[in-house]
């Protein structure tokens, strides 16, 4: 059964296809409860009708199920789809061990890093009677923290359980496999597994596996009777700690190897890692520096725009370096524009007003002492008329008033009737104005009349 994405099954919810291979399928699946993106593996359609498979297959669920680790993918559950078996996985963000592989050897620190969490799973596994059987870069899987991921049980078995395979039948990837796996031996132990860790230590540090080749029957044999290489062959930068750590991993007697995962991780922390690859660096960093040098030398070797400028010129801008007579003479002559000054407004002369001293007699007796102002000069052409020498009438009297009697007003000053002694066309001036009401702001001041008494 193939599924499209879009296709539910179960809870589940198709989104795409993460790979695909012989026996299987993986897809990346929603949940359509949690929302938690997922990975959902089913058997192909070959291998799903035939019950071997299927029961493999069961068996790996099982297998995988009770391993429970940091580094190892871990099983969310298992269903039955109609008639296929449908396992949902751990989603890691990441790629496979392979897929890093293609692109060049790791260095020192991130193969130990790799190997460290590849055993500490194994140890696990080990523990529970798990043998893995397929370690390999395309099974060991990075997410995007470094973390790496142990997947793929599908050709593990219980330790001390007859496998599913029969006697003398070989079981694993060629590349990978140990010499008692090749033959097919029953007992095939977890120390295949430190075998097959070897052979991907030994890839990750030179970029190339022990024994490599186009025909598996001649990889099969060579796993059987050849000695590989030494890792300082293709990596001369590595301690020689590095070649009898790996010789002792890939020995062909299970005996002469590490006895559990356990050992092999101790052994391992305990290299010198202070070696380091030499760094390469890639066509586009060297294209970029290319690029920046040449930028460099054209800034520094383009003159600046002001160096253009002849030297003459130059030196009209520096006062403490004048220009030499036969170089002084071929400049022009500068030219210096004087402005026009401009001609101040004429001043307008305002004419001094006339004299009016008589008309402030009146005021002089309303308004407390003052200085004398200064007599301004007089005009012949406009004289002052004569002040009149008639006496001024007596004041009128009060009667008293209506509402609540009283005496009548005797203190108002003779300058009431100061406005009928200035003509009528003089009493428009400001002045006179002014002075026309001082009698009333000095008629506020004065005392509440009292009461006569009756």
């Amino acid at each position: 059964m193939r599924f499209q994405p879009g296709d539910a099954v179960g809870p589940y919810r198709v989104t795409g296809v993460i790979g695909e291979g012989a026996c299987g399928v993986v897809y990346q699946v929603v949940n359509s409860v949690t929302g938690r993106l997922e990975a959902m593996k089913i058997l192909a359609e070959d291998y799903g009708r035939d019950l071997d498979q299927a029961q493999r297959f069961l068996r790996e669920i099982q297998l995988q199920a009770k391993l429970d680790h940091p580094n190892i993918a871990q099983v969310r559950t298992a269903f039955c789809e109609g008639s296929t078996i449908v396992l949902v996985m751990e989603l890691v963000d990441g790629e496979s061990l392979g897929s890093v592989l293609q692109r060049g050897p790791l260095t020192v620190e991130a193969s130990i890093r790799v190997a460290e969490q590849v055993l500490n799973a194994l140890i696990m596994a080990h523990h529970h009677g798990v043998v893995h059987r397929d370690v390999k870069p395309a099974n060991i899987l990075l997410d995007r923290y470094g973390t790496v991921k142990l997947t793929d049980f599908g050709l593990a078995k219980q330790y001390g359980e007859p496998g599913q395979t029969g006697q003398g039948m070989a079981v694993g990837t060629v590349y990978y496999m140990s010499p008692e796996q090749v033959r097919g031996l029953a007992t095939t132990d977890w120390r295949a597994d430190l075998y097959a860790v070897g052979v991907v230590l030994y890839e990750m540090l030179t970029g190339r596996r022990p024994f490599d080749g186009v025909e598996q029957y001649a990889v099969m044999r060579a796993q059987i009777e050849l000695t590989p290489p030494p890792v300082s062959r293709w990596a001369p930068y590595l301690p020689k700690e590095f070649d009898a750590l790996v010789e002792r991993a890939l020995q062909k007697n299970p005996a002469e190897r590490f006895q559990s995962a356990s050992g092999f991780l101790a052994a391992l922390q305990e290299l010198p890692n202070a070696a380091r690859a030499p760094r390469t660096v890639p066509w586009r960093y060297a294209t970029y520096a290319a690029g920046i040098g040449s930028m460099l030398l054209a800034a520094f070797a383009v003159p600046p725009k002001t160096w253009d400028i002849p030297i003459e010129t130059l030196s009209l801008q520096m006062p403490t370096a004048p220009p030499a007579p036969a170089e002084a003479s071929r400049l022009p002559a500068p030219t210096v524009q004087i402005p026009t000054p401009i001609e101040p407004a004429p001043v307008r002369r305002i004419p001094a007003l006339p004299a009016r001293r008589e008309a402030f007699t009146g005021v002089a007796r309303a308004l407390p002492e003052a200085p004398r102002p200064i007599d301004p000069p007089a005009i012949k052409d406009s004289p002052l008329p004569a002040p009149a020498t008639a006496a001024l009438p007596p004041p009128p009297k009060v009667g008293p008033i209506e509402a609540g009697g009283g005496t009548p007003v005797t203190n108002v000053p003779d300058t009431a009737l100061i406005d009928t002694q200035v003509p009528a066309e003089k009493r428009s001036n400001w002045m006179m104005r002014g002075i026309g009401k001082v009698p009333k702001l000095f008629r506020r001041r004065d005392p509440q009349p009292q009461t006569p008494k009756p």
